[in-house]
């Protein structure tokens, strides 16, 4: 049981690190992700590639930033 309840206690520990240093990068990475797509909406110019990026950019981006850490 002590076992238990120390694994619960790290993990809690870990997870609380974990958002708070993913956190503002995770939103910063949206941010910016959000200023592309606007400035592409602009411009009028959606290309596949730079959409095909953004996409890509938004799905991978959470991924290896739980990977870094």
């Amino acid at each position: 049981m002590q076992l238990f309840i120390g694994f619960t206690l790290l993990m809690g520990v870990e997870a609380s690190l974990s958002i708070f240093y993913l956190g503002p990068a995770y939103f910063w990475l949206l941010w910016l992700l959000s200023q592309s797509l606007t400035f592409e909406t602009n411009i009028q110019q959606r290309s596949t590639y730079g959409i095909g990026l953004s996409r890509l950019l938004l799905l991978v981006a959470p991924w290896l930033l739980l990977l870094c850490c």
